[in-house]
């Protein structure tokens, strides 16, 4: 929901996607976007999401 949102400051997605990442040892873009397409079509996803 974090990516999906991607509001601008001072909404604080980034910060908490940067959070949620962290805690689930998500390290690479292409591992984030793996476990985002079993859940959002990549088709949904626009350039500030990505």
């Amino acid at each position: 929901m974090k990516i999906l949102a991607a509001r601008p400051e001072p909404a604080k997605d980034f910060i908490d996607a940067y959070i949620l990442c962290k805690d689930l040892k998500i390290k690479t873009k292409e591992e984030l976007m793996d476990i985002v397409a079993d859940y959002i079509p990549l088709k949904f996803l626009g350039g500030r999401q990505i």
